[in-house]
């Protein structure tokens, strides 16, 4: 029997930041033109940049990334 990992990845760039109306660049990542953009400014498509991460979370083993992530839920007690 074959066990699969799944590793899904899900950003948040609902910032300003994350998007230039002005200039659409071909995305860092080959897949086209974007307007959307990076932590770092550079021009990305938001599930190429997921997709990159789930990778490098794939082949390094790691479990969580805090750069540029979803906040967690609260349990329903903080609430």
């Amino acid at each position: 029997m074959s066990t699969q990992l799944i590793v899904k990845v899900h950003l948040d760039w609902t910032a300003p930041g994350h998007y230039d109306d002005e200039h659409s660049l071909p995305c860092r990542l080959g897949d086209g033109p974007t307007k959307m953009r990076d932590s770092q400014d550079r021009p990305c498509h938001l599930k190429c940049a997921e997709d990159e991460i789930a990778r490098e979370l794939y082949g390094r083993g790691q479990v969580l990334i805090a750069d540029e992530r979803v906040a967690p839920a609260r349990p329903r007690g903080d609430r």
